[in-house]
Parts: C-alpha cells; structure tokens; sequence
C-alpha cells in the first residue's frame, strides 16, 4: 500500500493503522517523488492500493491520478482519495476521474479500514465473477 499526502502526520497515522493490520505500507509526502516512484518499473509489483492525497502543492492528486491511470502497469491499482475538500462536486469529479473511494479527512480507524476492505473486496468480487 502506498500513501501519498503532503502532510507527513497523515501518511504515518495512516501507516501506523495499516501496519498494525498487517500491511505494508510506504509513504510519500512529496507528489513529485511519488511520481518519480511511480515511474520505475519495479513499482507496480508489489502495489495494490494507494491513499492518495487531492491537495498537494507541487502537483494536485488529480494530475497524479491521471499518470497512474494511464500508466498500464498501474492502472489496476485501486485509488483511494483523500481530501480536506467537503464537496459533491470534488466526489463526482474524482469518480469520473477513475478513484475507487473517495474519503473525507480526517479519517479515523474504522474509516481507513474501510475503505481499504472495500476497494480489495471488489477487486476480488470481480475475480470471483469472471
């Protein structure tokens, strides 16, 4: 699992709560070196999930976004968007855009862990009906 926030409180709560459910995690408070991360080839063979942050400074969680998807190794990786933004808009724009899950922040435990069970439970909802 990858976590990419600008804040570097978030990404080590969030690692905090995802390792001690047995997950590892990497985190990343720059878009710029995720995208620098993301770009290597051996990236995508241990990803299934990124947290991924929609405001950042040098580059917004949208434009990242639009690189993973249309990176053929990554596009599979399920996207969970985190945001400080409270707005209907900004949901429907980022399920238009290709994220799995759209969370308001701050998260609480529960919160992480759900969304995490759900973008994995359909993933393999859809293994199981194919």
């Amino acid at each position: 699992i990858y976590v990419i926030d600008d804040n570097e409180s978030t990404c080590k709560i969030i690692k905090k709560i995802l390792e001690s459910e047995g997950h590892a995690v990497r985190t990343e408070s720059s878009a710029q070196k995720a995208k620098e991360f993301l770009s290597k080839s051996d990236s995508s063979a241990f990803l299934s999930v990124i947290f991924l942050d929609l405001v950042m400074p040098e580059m917004n969680g949208y434009e990242l976004l639009e690189l993973i998807k249309k990176n053929k190794r990554l596009d599979k990786v399920k996207v969970i968007l985190l945001t400080s933004k409270d707005d209907q808009s900004d949901m429907m724009k980022s399920y238009d855009k290709g994220v799995d899950y759209f969370m308001p922040k701050p998260a609480n435990k529960k919160q992480i862990l759900f969304a995490l069970e759900t973008v994995m439970n359909a993933e393999q909802s859809l293994s199981d009906s194919a």
